[in-house]
């Protein structure tokens, strides 16, 4: 179960936290007798019940591929399906252990455009037309014939923009353990794109306190990691973004010593000069294309590049050449390019870095979420057309369930019934949450004791 806050209009849901059952015997105080159930439930959310427990099933709705694609992703290039009903059970006969789990949030990533193509050459193979498209996601564990895992566990990894996925390879999930730390945040800071930015930004770039850096897509997921963890590492800092509301959330929030709209520069080289006045020690590299040129003429001797992705070149069939590669010669500069998997042997030592770094309120970190699986192609399309600040996810289950003390029925909200507003600081202890307009009577009366039961504390 988990609320959700939108960063940049609070009457949207967008992060979630988790949120615990009440446990029995706790008293939630006096509350009236609930009003029968058809008032809370719609076909909507009554179609997205977990499951059927007679039957042993649920409905599976999930996103697929209608073909490949050569240009910019449009929303009619993926659609909604449903696929059936689902057995709550890892069918007998695999040829493997497997996990068969409930999906909770998944994330849409520039890298799944590649994917999208008809091109068989790069380190993941194409998605293909008809079938589901794959993605990295928070989830619960349904059902498990794998020795590691059992029903009730929260695990991350490659799963199926659907509601349910059978894991046939679960040696590649990633158990969580849950703490006050939101678990949509296991999809980016501390997941692919929190790692990417540790392993491009320390293994690659092997920075020195004191030295220029740059990062081009910086307010994107791995772009806003990448530069507070160099102004952490005592580096200067600079990142381009494409709105001046971006850039401005670079300064503000990520704590970058400059920023700049790229779209406003009519001459990217004489740009990177007014704010590297004695040139570039490291680039963070995210776009290509002209950008890529611009920042090769302004390198220091001795400068790193990490090449994390290109995504100017995305929609292209016939991606723009580098000019200026030369410039890699009589100023000794190394250009690498890396995948974060390469280095999976460090994710622990990252997981606890990020995770200490975060909580002591040194990292600030934003989502943006959109809610149901119904919106994961318009979230996608708006990775590339500019619309989203940081990493774009989608809650897959919009509705909430709570399971109410002494003996009361368990009782269903539609989450797009309750708003709530977080005002987040950089310690994630120090939260306030506000209802924004009415709600069903029964929920707010069992929200204080919910939340007393979380946080020990007496609440109003």
């Amino acid at each position: 179960v988990g609320f959700s806050y939108h960063p940049r209009h609070p009457h949207l849901p967008t992060s979630a936290t988790p949120f615990p059952h009440c446990s029995p015997g706790t008293s939630p105080g006096r509350l009236p007798p609930f009003p029968p159930p058809k008032t809370l439930t719609t076909p909507r959310t009554a179609a997205m019940e977990q499951a059927n427990p007679r039957a042993g099933s649920a409905r599976n709705r999930k996103v697929v591929l209608r073909d490949y694609i050569s240009r910019a992703p449009r929303e009619d290039d993926m659609a909604l399906v449903d696929g059936g009903a689902v057995p709550l059970r890892v069918p007998e006969g695999a040829a493997g252990p497997a996990v068969l789990v409930k999906n909770l949030y998944l994330s849409c990533d520039p890298y799944m455009r590649g994917r999208m193509r008809d091109f068989h050459g790069s380190y993941i193979p194409p998605f293909k037309p008809g079938s589901v498209i794959e993605g990295l996601g928070v989830a619960r564990v349904v059902d498990s014939t794998h020795p590691g895992f059992v029903a009730g566990d929260i695990v991350s990894g490659m799963t199926g923009w659907e509601e349910y996925s059978l894991i046939d390879k679960p040696e590649q999930l990633n158990k969580i353990q849950q703490s006050d730390i939101p678990l949509s945040y296991h999809l980016g800071l501390l997941g692919m794109p929190g790692f990417t930015a540790y392993v491009g930004f320390y293994e690659i770039c092997s920075p020195k306190k004191g030295e220029f850096v740059f990062v081009s897509a910086a307010s994107g997921a791995v772009g806003q990691i990448v530069g507070q963890l160099a102004k952490l590492h005592g580096c200067y800092v600079v990142g381009s973004a494409g709105t001046n509301e971006k850039v401005e959330l670079l300064k503000d929030k990520f704590g970058f010593d400059a920023a700049f709209n790229y779209k406003e520069e009519p001459d990217l080289t004489a740009a990177l000069k007014r704010y590297f006045p004695e040139g570039i020690d490291i680039y963070f590299e995210n776009v290509g294309g002209p950008m890529l040129d611009a920042v090769l003429l302004n390198m220091r001797m001795h400068g790193r590049i990490a090449v994390c992705g290109m995504v100017s070149q995305h929609g292209m069939t016939d991606p723009a050449g580098i000019h200026n590669l030369f410039c890699l010669v009589p100023k000794r500069i190394s250009m690498k390019g890396f995948i974060q998997s390469d280095y999976i042997n460090l994710f622990p030592q990252f997981l606890d870095y990020m995770t200490k770094h975060y909580k002591d309120g040194k990292i600030a970190y934003l989502e943006d979420m959109s809610i149901g699986l119904e919106n994961a192609p318009a979230a996608f399309v708006g990775l590339f057309s500019g619309l989203s600040n940081t990493i774009l996810l989608f809650l897959v289950c919009n509705l909430m369930t709570l399971t109410l003390p002494a003996g009361r029925p368990r009782q269903h909200f539609p989450l797009q019934d309750l708003e709530v507003n977080r005002t987040k600081s950089m310690s994630p202890s120090a939260e306030i949450h506000r209802f924004k307009r009415v709600v069903p009577v029964q929920l707010l009366q069992v929200v204080p004791s919910a939340l007393a039961a979380l946080t020990g504390k007496g609440m109003t």
